[in-house]
């Protein structure tokens, strides 16, 4: 290559490699921020960002079903305290039958 070759492809040369560390301090300069300030890849955020979102999705599953809970609750009340009166009843005929002669 002869030095005037060289003449015109000097500032190609200087260009790349002025863009080559250029992008170097640069990608150092962002891995360092993000170190400090404790930014972390996209992917590696992806775990938390799922979690949270699930988190989330069974909050309203959850939500939503409350009327439902408190319905079977309120229901599983009534049905025990027939039960209970009926054993009451049941036992109160036992220990006394001669209140229930006629019935």
């Amino acid at each position: 290559m002869s030095s005037r070759d060289r003449a015109w492809n000097l500032p190609k040369l200087i260009a790349l490699s002025y863009r080559a560390h250029t992008n170097k301090v640069l990608g150092n300069f962002r891995e360092q921020m993000h170190g400090l300030l404790g930014w972390k890849a996209p992917a590696a955020n992806m775990p938390m960002i799922k979690s949270i979102f699930e988190a989330v999705v069974n909050l309203a599953k959850q939500t939503f079903q409350l009327p439902h809970f408190a319905a079977v609750i309120v229901k599983q009340r009534r049905r025990r305290f027939a039960v209970n009166r009926l054993e009451a009843e049941r036992l109160d005929r036992i220990r006394n039958p001669s209140k229930y002669l006629g019935k």
